[in-house]
């Protein structure tokens, strides 16, 4: 292509660059308020405003359409291009100049960017939130446990030991997964004289459990834990002075649990727990004996009793 055509070709597109921006005048008959000849007055007036700020007349070009609006004495102007509709107000026919040059310098304004875009906020949950712990923002709880527990007699002259249970402790749920932390569980036994006793099934315990059940409002779990407690018998035999032996020992546990009220400030929920002591106990027995009426010692080693309890708790 030559020089001479591509300079034609760059005349020609300015001047269609030019032309698009002419504009047309009409007004909307139907709405307008003015009388006809007042409409081809303010036509006019409107025709010079636009010349005056620059902008050409004449095909091809835009249509911008005006209509009056007579409230009292004064006329509101409504001007309609296809970029938007913009409006003035004019104190009588005279004051139209003034309006026409604010409609103007309205529409010849070059039309507001839209603010960028906010990158869409990250919400960062730690690791081990699920459902119902999105559900729960409580995801960790103290709780008080009471339930019942059964120590049953390992050896002859050793008594079964029943009574209450009482804990506490902090549980906290980490994925699929309910971590436990509890301490001085209590057991309290009535003893073959018929007075009361206690000791402590574990001075502190750590379980963890996996839900097999989880859900927004309920779960069912089951565990294992590991304990540092104080396995106890009762002595059967009444010659014994003492009617109960102690150790101090590593425990394994199990247990089973169901927990209901997941959504609401107090939690339920119920477990069964064996508990299963990882040595024997050794030690003496002071004893008396009814046919000499002496006293003697008497050695022993046994396997620590199991326990086995059920127990509700509540956490808050």
């Amino acid at each position: 292509m030559s020089v001479r055509a591509v300079a034609l070709l760059g005349v020609l597109v300015s001047a269609t660059e030019v032309r698009a921006e002419n504009v047309c005048i009409d007004i909307d008959v139907v709405r307008d308020s003015l009388k006809t000849e007042e409409q081809g007055a303010a036509l006019r007036v409107f025709e010079n405003t636009l010349l005056v700020q620059g902008t050409q007349l004449g095909d091809p070009c835009e249509t911008w359409t005006l209509s009056h609006t007579w409230l009292g004495d004064t006329v509101h102007v409504l001007l309609t291009t296809p970029r938007g509709s913009y409006s003035s107000t004019a104190d009588g026919l005279a004051d139209l100049g003034r309006a026409y040059e604010t409609l103007v310098e309205q529409a010849r304004r070059p039309p507001r960017q839209a603010p960028p875009e906010r990158p869409a906020r990250v919400i960062y949950e730690p690791p081990g939130v699920t459902e119902s712990t999105r559900t729960n923002p409580r995801m960790g709880s103290f709780y008080l446990r009471v339930g019942y527990a059964a120590s049953p007699p390992m050896e002859s002259w050793q008594a079964l030991r029943l009574g209450p249970t009482l804990g506490l402790g902090y549980r906290r749920t980490l994925d699929k997964w309910l971590i436990d932390v509890s301490i001085l569980n209590t057991h309290v036994w009535e003893g073959p004289s018929g007075a009361y006793d206690a000791n402590v099934l574990s001075f502190i315990r750590l379980a963890a459990s996996r839900m097999l059940v989880d859900e927004a409002k309920r779960a069912f779990y089951v565990g294992g834990a590991l304990s540092f407690g104080q396995p106890t018998f009762a002595v059967e035999n009444s010659d014994y002075f003492d009617e109960a032996g102690r150790a101090y020992a590593l425990q394994a546990e199990a247990v089973a649990g169901y927990e209901f009220m997941r959504d609401k400030p107090l939690r339920v929920f119920f477990e069964a727990w064996v508990v299963a002591p990882i040595d024997r106990m050794k030690g003496i027995a002071y004893a008396f004996d009814p046919r000499t009426g002496q006293q003697y010692e008497d050695r022993y080693e046994t396997l620590a009793p199991w326990t086995i309890s059920v127990a509700g708790g509540i956490s808050f």
